[in-house]
């Protein structure tokens, strides 16, 4: 089981949203999971949290440790003992390129846009269709079937807007005190569809 797999599971049977926290009483019954996916198979891993201190076996002693937060990269990246406090999501991303492709069930609600003049929300109906396929020959259609078939299209997008939603992910935010194998910049980022 992968960490995207675990995330999803915990986020699914707790009914967690982009704002809660996955904390180590979430974590703990996949702690033999979490120890052998891609990220961790090379590292020790614990947990901390309000009821019990930190102890890290690969920092040195006396030294000051500080909690990082990172959004988790498609590649395995951490060395020594990593000991996470919490995971959480990152708020809802969308992709550009999915917004402009035909979905299946042939129109798409967009996220939310901001207009920059006054910051008003708004929302894109796409709806796409090819009056030559409304007859199946290739004729020329009157402009009241295309006008019925487009305000039956648009009907089924208000009776169910979420079977028309636009696909969004999530990325995968880590807090607690690690050590990185490399430079993470390089990497892009790991992002799971809920």
């Amino acid at each position: 089981m992968e960490l995207e797999e675990i995330i999803k599971e915990i986020v699914q049977t707790k009914g967690l949203d982009y704002n809660d926290i996955i904390t180590k009483k979430d974590l703990i019954p996949y702690h033999y999971h979490l120890i052998n996916c891609k990220y961790f198979k090379d590292c020790n891993v614990e947990f901390f949290g309000d009821d019990n201190k930190l102890t890290v076996a690969c920092m040195e002693p006396l030294k000051q440790l500080w909690c990082k937060s990172i959004k988790l990269s498609d590649a395995p990246m951490f060395t020594g003992t990593v000991s996470i406090e919490n995971f959480s999501l990152t708020p809802p991303l969308y992709d550009a390129t999915e917004l402009n492709k035909r979905p299946e069930n042939g129109a798409i609600i967009t996220p939310a846009f901001y207009d920059p003049k006054d910051f008003v929300p708004y929302k894109i109906i796409k709806i796409w269709f090819s009056p030559e396929t409304f007859n199946g020959q290739g004729q020329g259609l009157g402009v009241n079937t295309i006008q019925t078939a487009l305000y039956s299209k648009f009907n089924d997008i208000m009776v169910d807007p979420d079977k028309y939603a636009a696909p969004k992910t999530y990325g995968i935010i880590m807090k607690g005190v690690f050590k990185i194998k490399y430079e993470y910049d390089s990497i892009s980022s790991l992002q799971i569809r809920l």
